[in-house]
């Protein structure tokens, strides 16, 4: 096993892929205007976000490059009579081919720190309508200075994690108007990401081999980590008006 497949495997059957909640999105679609139209769901994983946003009447295309999560959102939409509102795409998001001005709303929760912040934020913007939004979260510095033990973690995990001011100034630099912004509660990280991946931990770690012990003890630091410093950074959706 390596290391990737022994962090795939830890993320497996998780009801989520980042920190989040179906609150959460729902809060953030109402900031956006509670829009109308075509959603882009960017980095999807399992879909969450792409059921609620068709739920509330959006035509949604998400896209990811696992496999595995595409299908479970199909089967997902089928159950709840929505596969006519959501089209599943397994494409990268540096790749993403539509043409210019094809989306009322983008929706990139927990996806864009891929790319990094600015490199996505710009290759995104020609997809957007005039007006429209780009929703997304990312994790951000919220004090400054934060502690060096904070500081060591993120500069491996996340070295481009900028302060959520200075990511609002990159928004803005690229041709966005910052509509909103909500930092995620400490609930959005344990109730469904970070309380799952400890039981995927547990079950795990007996008869680990070499990769799947580093990448729990990774996980595992993650969290010690958010458990004692967690109010020196947080996920902060933004909502972003295209200029």
């Amino acid at each position: 096993m390596t290391l990737s497949e022994a962090f795939w495997k830890i993320h497996t059957d998780l009801p989520r892929q980042a920190p989040g909640s179906d609150h959460t999105t729902l809060h953030l679609f109402e900031l956006a205007g509670n829009p109308a139209g075509c959603a882009l769901d960017i980095g999807c994983g399992q879909g969450r976000a792409s059921l609620l946003l068709a739920k509330a009447g959006m035509t949604v295309v998400a896209t990811d490059t696992h496999q595995p999560f595409l299908e479970e959102l199909e089967s997902t939409a089928k159950a709840e009579s929505l596969s006519e509102k959501i089209t599943t795409r397994n494409i990268s998001m540096d790749a993403l081919d539509y043409p210019a001005e094809s989306f009322d709303l983008l929706w990139a929760e927990g996806s864009a720190y891929i790319l990094g912040w600015e490199k996505a934020i710009r290759t995104w913007r020609p997809l957007i309508k005039p007006g429209g939004i780009l929703v997304a979260t990312e994790c951000w510095w919220l004090v400054d200075p934060p502690s060096e033990e904070a500081k060591q973690f993120w500069a491996e995990g996340y070295p481009t994690m900028l302060s959520a001011k200075a990511a609002a100034d990159v928004a803005v630099r690229h041709g966005y108007s910052v509509v909103a912004t909500y930092t995620l509660p400490a609930s959005d990280w344990f109730d469904e990401y970070y309380n799952s991946i400890k039981s995927n931990h547990a079950r795990l770690a007996v008869d680990a081999d070499a990769p799947m012990k580093q990448a729990i003890l990774y996980g595992r630091k993650e969290i010690e980590l958010s458990e004692n410093h967690g109010d020196e950074y947080g996920y902060v959706g933004f909502v972003l008006s295209k200029n």
